[in-house]
Formats: structure tokens, C-alpha cells, sequence
């Protein structure tokens, strides 16, 4: 059951996920230029490296948040 979550969570999640640098792009370009993938890859790296510390220490929270965080976001449609 857990394989099928999780080949359902990465079919729908990486599509959802590769609009983000386009997205980026649009919004750091203008002030990074060329080099707008930098900030944009260490502010990824950043949070994810937040979510797996915050998920090791505390667990529950980490959960609770993530799915507050994911009714919100897809909840108001990107």
C-alpha cells in the first residue's frame, strides 16, 4: 500500500513541482539575471533541508504542518 501512495504521490507531485522554476524564473530573473537559478536552488535545498530536520525532531508537528501547508496550497489553485 505504502509503494502505490508513494508511485501516486510522484506521479501527480512532480509534474505539480516542475512548475515551481518557471515560476521562479519569472519572479528572480529580473533582479538575479542569468544567475537566477542560485538563489533559487539554495533557497530549495534550504527548505528542504528545514522540513527533514523539523520532521526527525518533531514529528507530529512536522505532519500537521505539512498538510496545513498542502490544503492551502492547493486549496487556493497555485
Amino acid at each position: 500500500v505504502q509503494l502505490w501512495a508513494l508511485v501516486v504521490g510522484v506521479a501527480v507531485g512532480l509534474p505539480h513541482g516542475a512548475l515551481d522554476q518557471p515560476a521562479a524564473r519569472a519572479v528572480l530573473q529580473g533582479r538575479f539575471g542569468q544567475w537566477w537559478p542560485a538563489p533559487f536552488i539554495g533557497f530549495y535545498l534550504g527548505l528542504a533541508a528545514l522540513v527533514l530536520l523539523v520532521w526527525s525532531v518533531v514529528p507530529v508537528i512536522a505532519l500537521a504542518l505539512f498538510l496545513s501547508l498542502s490544503v492551502a496550497h492547493f486549496g487556493l489553485g497555485d
